[in-house]
């Protein structure tokens, strides 16, 4: 009778545990949500942070911060809850970027002349003038994004001699250019025209070293080298191990 009194009182206990368990949890939760939404921040709070952002990035624009009007041409492009779209002001401040040798807006500044963006009038002998003073090969360890894009937009214009006449040569030549920038997809554009061997003669040396340089899938790489005398083979191999140790890679290390 004492032994079944004690487990009735036992359990008891172990209800009010239980019931007292999920109190504690419910509280903490509740201090959990509480915390997330006061973090949450409001309307005001976000337009008053672009507003400062706004400021910032102006003073500094004004100071002559390159990367600042870089900021400020595609803010005025876009448009936002500070400043309504103005491709007045954009261009203005694209311009003033590209005059200091911001590479990024001179390559856009180059493609609004191209597309006949901004209120420019389209003008594809700008555009492949601004191009043209961009593309310039690398150092070792210097590698800029924007040039190597510039780089392969004019491989692909004298590819296809549709906003200029056609020069494979010249197609070649900024190709290599990018791929000295660390550009991979310059070197793959590279092995596919000596492979395919239709704008160029077919020449599975440089297909190979190009392929390899552009860091081609291994069982690409084997079906390609399989079409190849072993000397050629190797003569690929030693070709993109010297092209390496002056440009370094054409595609980044893994």
């Amino acid at each position: 009778m004492v032994h079944a009194e004690y487990m009735v009182v036992k359990a008891g206990d172990s209800r009010q545990r239980a019931a007292a368990y999920v109190l504690i949890a419910a509280a903490l939760a509740m201090l959990l949500f509480c915390a997330c939404f006061s973090a949450i921040p409001t309307q005001e709070q976000i337009r008053e942070s672009a507003r400062q952002d706004f400021q910032r990035n102006l003073s500094q624009a004004e100071a002559g911060n390159a990367a600042a009007q870089r900021w400020l041409w595609l803010t005025y492009k876009r448009g936002n809850s500070v400043v309504e779209r103005n491709p007045v002001e954009a261009l203005r401040w694209l311009r003033s970027a590209a005059a200091l040798g911001e590479s990024t807006s001179r390559l856009e500044l180059a493609n609004d002349y191209r597309m006949g963006e901004l209120g420019l009038p389209r003008d594809f002998a700008e555009a492949l003038r601004r191009l043209q003073e961009m593309c310039v090969p690398a150092t070792l360890n210097d590698h800029e994004t924007a040039v190597a894009r510039a780089c392969v937009e004019l491989g692909e214009i004298y590819l296809l001699g549709k906003e200029a006449p056609r020069d494979v040569a010249s197609t070649l030549a900024y190709y290599e250019t990018a791929a000295t920038h660390q550009r991979p997809d310059a070197a793959s554009r590279l092995a596919k025209l000596y492979l395919e061997g239709t704008a160029v003669p077919q020449n599975l040396v440089e297909a190979c070293k190009w392929s390899i340089l552009a860091g081609a899938p291994q069982d690409k790489l084997t079906a390609l080298e399989a079409r190849m005398p072993a000397a050629d083979v190797q003569r690929a191999r030693d070709a993109a191990a010297a092209w390496i140790a002056v440009n370094g890679y054409a595609r980044e290390r893994r």
